[in-house]
């Protein structure tokens, strides 16, 4: 073993003993302090109910999955198993994107005192940390498969499946390292073609994994299942085929990658890794001083004159938004992914008792609409600023919550159809999820405001508990109509008290 292999090793050992410090933390134990046999003992302990704990959680989760998927006919079956090629679309579509702008590899403050003037060391946490992750996707996937097979029973054999599933994770995960270190390599030229080059694979990989799902749709009813399954051992070859051309793509550019760009990519991570155990109990905390740190960064933006006065304030919280666009997507997972997972079970087309489980999710997502009022809190917590404003604060709120709010709508709106469409009450379901997009940013308002009569500001996660929560009596109430004007007349009260309010 070279001397830079030990480097990085002995560098990742000591940062996953900083990692697991941080978690035993929170049970009062420390790896570090534990010297004596009454606190190993404590940490055996520990090992021990997590292992437990893993275990049973898994069998819960086998059995709650083989329930539901026994449910599932045969087509419906073979189309799910035509889908698992999607997978890895999805899961490097988001970090992709984000590797043409940052790259995958960060380093902290002890890679880079201890590696930034090695180049050889620097390849070899390249390789070192990409096979990590890569392994640790293809794991999940491999469960993913597990959970599936065990649910669907497939006549032919299972294992073609299950490594479907981990290639699939396998391949998603490397192809952002392909395109992030090549777009921090000065020595390919141009970067515009090696952008280029790097922008068509992720179009193939998204349009090759739409070919089995093709390819079952045309197939005849009844038959649908086994042409799933004889695709998967093909499918698992060209994955297996694409991940070595991922691996071979990384062996040759990441000796020519610039250490110099990684170093000042990773300033942010490196910063904040102090501050890593924010994220244990304040995790929304964490996140604004990490985008606030990446914020000031980029520097500001071309000025953007839409007008005077209203016309001002929004080109402010355009570009406010645009400027902090991981904003943007927190907006779209809460309005077109996390909203309308719950219509369903609002309007009776599934079991009422996932409605706890929602309003679960609605809550601990919370911090994600947030997000819809930032640029609103950051107005008023301005205070010099403020004073300057000719707005009440309702109308500032509207205004400063406008461009977020007209993203949220689109994707309640896309997010309604796609869930109801199989179902119908498309449009009641759109009401609905609009009435939660408004009331979001309304429940914004009022954790900033000091509301008249009870001269206090009310908690955000509470209106937003009793937002979602006057939604979700729909089934109790037996009337959509009836929750949504409730929700209205919350809505309209919440206004009421901003509009009067004192910020």
């Amino acid at each position: 073993m070279s001397w830079g292999t030990r480097e990085v090793l002995w560098l990742r050992v000591r940062h996953l003993r900083t990692r697991t410090n941080r978690f035993l933390n929170v049970a009062g134990t420390d790896l570090d302090e534990s010297t004596s046999l009454t606190d190993r003992m404590y940490l055996l302990y520990i090992a021990v109910i997590i292992v437990v704990w893993a275990f049973l959680s898994w069998n819960a989760l086998m059995g709650f999955t083989a329930r539901g998927l026994t449910l599932l006919s045969p087509d419906t079956a073979g189309l799910l198993l035509a889908t698992l090629p999607l997978v890895p679309a999805v899961i490097c579509l988001v970090p992709s994107i984000r590797a043409l702008l940052t790259s995958p590899y960060k380093m902290t403050e002890q890679d880079i005192a201890y590696l930034g003037s090695d180049r050889e060391c620097v390849r070899t946490a390249i390789f070192l940390d990409a096979a990590r992750g890569a392994l640790g996707y293809g794991v999940v996937g491999a469960l993913v498969g597990i959970l599936v097979v065990g649910g669907l029973n497939p006549t032919e054999s299972a294992v073609p499946i299950i490594a479907t599933c981990a290639l699939a994770m396998m391949a998603g995960r490397l192809l952002p390292w392909v395109i992030g270190l090549s777009r921090v390599s000065p020595t390919i030229r141009p970067k515009a073609l090696a952008l280029s080059v790097s922008c068509l694979l992720l179009a193939m990989a998204i349009g090759s994994a739409f070919i089995p799902l093709a390819v079952v749709v045309t197939s005849p009813k009844g038959e649908l299942m086994a042409a799933a399954c004889r695709l998967e051992l093909p499918a698992a070859i060209v994955l297996g085929c694409g991940i070595a051309a991922e691996w071979v793509a990384i062996v040759l550019i990441a000796p020519l990658t610039s250490i110099v760009s990684m170093i000042d990519e990773s300033e942010v991570y490196a910063e904040t890794m102090a501050i890593r155990s924010i994220a244990l109990v304040s995790p929304r905390t964490y996140t604004q001083i990490i985008r606030r740190r990446k914020n000031e960064r980029r520097g500001p933006l071309t000025s953007l004159r839409i007008g005077m006065g209203r016309g001002a304030l929004l080109s402010h919280t355009t570009l406010s938004a645009i400027r902090r666009f991981e904003g943007l997507g927190d907006v779209l997972v809460w309005s077109a992914i996390i909203v309308p997972a719950g219509m369903p079970f609002v309007l009776g087309f599934g079991p009422s008792l996932l409605l706890l489980p929602w309003m679960l999710l609605i809550i601990r997502s919370s911090g994600k609409p947030h997000e819809m009022s930032r640029v609103f809190d950051d107005d008023e917590g301005n205070r010099m600023l403020r004073s300057n404003l000719p707005f009440g604060p309702l109308t500032l709120l509207a205004i400063d919550s406008l461009p977020t709010l007209a993203v949220a709508c689109v994707g309640s709106t896309v997010g309604c159809v796609l869930t109801l469409g199989a179902f119908g009450n498309v449009g009641t379901g759109i009401v609905l999820s609009l009435l939660i997009d408004v009331g979001t940013v309304v429940c914004g308002g009022l954790a900033v405001v000091i509301v008249p009569f009870i001269y206090r500001k009310i908690w955000f996660e509470a209106s937003l508990l009793l937002l979602v929560g006057t939604v979700a009596a729909t089934p109790t109430l037996g009337s959509a109509t009836i929750s949504a004007a409730i929700a209205a007349v919350l809505i309209a009260a919440g206004m009421a008290g901003i509009a009067f309010g004192r910020d």
